[in-house]
């Protein structure tokens, strides 16, 4: 591929495409391609699907959503196809915001290619009825509306040209139907839609813009995206500004109800929400972890013993375990909650999977195990380290204890297997 990669690669819902935005010519000219995964092996280099580049500017990462209710914008009602949305991110030769533009791609409803040769496709039209009439005019009779329509193209979304650009991924929720982005001048802009509703299509006028300190330069793009919990309409949202400030907004975006907390430095990475979205983590560049209220913005805890953060960092599915890198190669993993564990019997019974976050009530502190040997290094046994407390012991309910005949042989059988297979896996942690 051309250039750097923006952000991530993006997979599809299947598997079986990927998406991605590069920037070559000294990160200034931003391409889009897909890639289609059938029939690659080492021996065969894959070609773009489809791949389509600009001159003025870089492309920021791309954002998804899985499986829309519709493509939200004019023309794509009824696509069900991933969406997959970017912008123009600011050049690096230019010491100013430019002019920004935004796109869309999704694989046409019903969309089927026999081989690469045959679908790959550059245009430059936004819309197949202009490209169809153009062909028509220069007496091409050969093309039809079904063969337009199973061509590949971007879209632009609304003005071609914008007052504003990004440095990172937009995110996706509600069906695909609302849109929050980060952007330039420390502000933020969403589109929220509604089902049978088109007012807010992410092709028309946004819904709001929210706008706090200015970082440095005035119109430095705040560096992460929104974090969203998980509510599927009505998220809060979280996300470090282009200064040092931390903030929590409504899923309108409304920045008159915003809470917002200072911060010693940068927030560059995104934050992450706990699964029961009573905490979200976020990292300081000079390297402060902080757990805080997702009520509130106060610290729960904050810890300090990492290097300078930059990239991204993860949570375990179930919300015990904090894995993040610093900028030197350490990678530390924090335990930020408890989890009950119980021990395996014959006849085993489904339970619902539980829960304890850390809280301050029992003066809990999370645990790490640091550093993670690095390959090619010498292999290090990871130690604990001696500045936090000792897990606190902690007591949990009685688990509700259904009759053994209400639960199938197979089913009991699998239930067994499960339950070691997790005693285990946090027997190892522990």
């Amino acid at each position: 591929m051309e250039g750097a990669a923006a952000g991530s690669p993006l997979a599809s819902f299947d598997g079986r495409y990927v998406y991605l935005t590069h920037n070559s010519n000294a990160v200034s000219i931003g391409h889009f391609s897909v890639l289609d995964t059938l029939g690659a092996n080492a021996d065969t280099q894959v070609m773009p699907l489809y791949s389509e580049f600009n001159v003025t500017n870089p492309f920021t990462p791309p954002g998804i959503f899985h499986n829309p209710e519709e493509g939200y914008y004019d023309g794509g009602q009824g696509n069900t196809n991933d969406i997959v949305v970017w912008g123009f991110a600011p050049n690096p030769l230019n010491d100013r915001v430019g002019d920004g533009s935004s796109f869309v791609f999704q694989f046409p409803i019903g969309y089927a290619s026999s081989n690469q040769a045959s679908s790959m496709y550059r245009q430059s039209y936004q819309t197949v009825d202009a490209q169809l009439n153009d062909e028509v005019q220069d007496g091409n009779t050969q093309l039809n509306v079904n063969q337009a329509t199973q061509r590949l193209y971007w879209i632009i979304l609304g003005d071609e040209v914008k007052d504003w650009q990004a440095a990172s991924a937009p995110v996706l929720t509600n069906m695909g139907r609302s849109l929050y982005w980060s952007v330039t001048r420390s502000q933020f802009r969403s589109w929220v839609g509604q089902a049978n509703s088109a007012q807010y299509r992410f092709n028309r006028g946004k819904t709001n813009t929210a706008a706090f300190s200015r970082g440095i330069p005035r119109w430095a793009a705040c560096p992460n995206s929104p974090a969203l919990s998980s509510h599927p309409t009505q998220p809060m949202i979280f996300a470090g500004t282009a200064s040092t400030e931390f903030v929590k907004m409504d899923y309108l975006m409304d920045d008159d109800t915003a809470i917002v907390r200072n911060t010693s430095s940068v927030v560059r990475s995104k934050a992450i929400v706990s699964p029961d979205d009573q905490y979200v983590y976020f990292s300081e560049f000079t390297g402060i972890l902080h757990q805080a209220s997702t009520a509130n913005l106060e610290d729960n805890w904050a810890v300090s013993d990492i290097g300078a953060i930059d990239g991204e960092f993860s949570l375990t599915s179930d919300g015990s375990m904090l894995i993040i890198g610093d900028v030197t190669g350490k990678v530390y993993a924090y335990r930020v909650a408890i989890t009950p564990t119980y021990e395996p019997t014959a006849t085993p019974t489904p339970a619902p999977t539980t829960f304890a976050e850390s809280n301050t009530d029992f003066g809990f502190r999370p645990t790490v195990d640091v550093p993670v040997s690095i390959p090619g290094s010498p292999a290090e046994r990871p130690t604990r380290s001696p500045i936090f407390d000792a897990n606190p012991t902690m007591t949990f309910g009685t688990v509700p204890t259904l009759p053994v005949e209400e639960v199938s042989a197979s089913t009991r059988t699998y239930l067994s297997f499960a339950s070691m297979a997790i005693s285990a896996a946090v027997a190892l942690f522990v």
